[in-house]
């Protein structure tokens, strides 16, 4: 969509709606306002695996990349903590949001480098105790310039289809609830609350001191904190420790 303010591409979803067929029309729609863009609208709940509710990556980049995110990657996607941490209409982007020292995590190199996802940008629609997110992901390229302007400028349009089409889905228990991240770990000794917490930002990525930052806790503590989770978990590394959660998801292991 060359012209932000031109929003002749979004018409079609007008007669989707009264016809109950926005999910249907949506990809014709995106590929119409958004050149080569691939796209996923998501339904996120707290302690409950995303849905996909549709997207226009083909049944190939579905299983690459859907797939493994609702079979648990997206338990450590800064993305989705946000989503469900703030709730609320907005444009985030995933440089926005990533911690530091993101880029060099095992997460990183093996979900997003995987499959070569450069650049991300959510629409994010609050409906009650859940939020719609419509993902932009480009990959083996940065987004176009402009594209924060055009997608900041039809948001409020976009959003209201996209939540009177998901109104009418029966979203109540169509999936098993989500245990906790470290739940399928089993280690020599029970995690402390605190190394619970030092080891779900490991996984997500963070670095020591981002990590110190978000727990209001030195980097030294961080490091003890550290040292006896990997104790106790009989772990030597991240990448030891990233694995040990692949295999708990059902992943191949590093």
């Amino acid at each position: 969509m060359t012209n932000s303010s031109d929003l002749s591409p979004f018409t079609p979803l007008v007669a989707a709606v009264r016809q109950g067929r926005v999910f249907e029309v949506l990809p014709s729609v995106m590929a119409e306002a958004f050149a080569n863009c691939s796209f996923a609208l998501f339904l996120f709940r707290p302690d409950r695996a995303p849905i996909c509710l549709v997207d226009n990556l083909g049944e190939e980049n579905r299983k690459a990349v859907i797939d493994p995110y609702i079979d648990g990657m997206y338990l450590l996607d800064p993305l989705y903590h946000h989503a469900i941490r703030f709730p609320q209409d907005g444009l985030v982007t995933l440089d926005q949001l990533m911690p530091e020292g993101f880029r060099h995590s095992d997460y990183y190199r093996h979900y997003y480098a995987s499959i070569a996802l450069q650049d991300e940008l959510m629409l994010c629609y609050s409906m009650e105790s859940v939020v719609l997110v419509l993902s932009l992901g480009f990959y083996g390229c940065r987004s176009p310039r402009g594209l924060k302007q055009q997608l900041s400028h039809v948001q409020p349009l976009l959003g209201a289809f996209i939540k009177e089409a998901a109104g009418n889905l029966v979203l109540a228990d169509v999936s098993e609830s989500v245990p906790e991240l470290l739940g399928e770990l089993e280690g020599q000794e029970a995690l402390s609350p605190r190394e619970q917490q030092v080891a779900q930002l490991i996984l997500r990525g963070f670095a020591g001191k981002a990590i110190a930052r978000q727990l209001n806790i030195s980097p030294e503590t961080v490091k003890i904190h550290r040292r006896h989770l990997y104790r106790k978990l009989g772990v030597a590394s991240q990448a030891e420790l990233f694995g040990r959660f692949l295999k708990s998801r059902g992943f191949a292991p590093l």
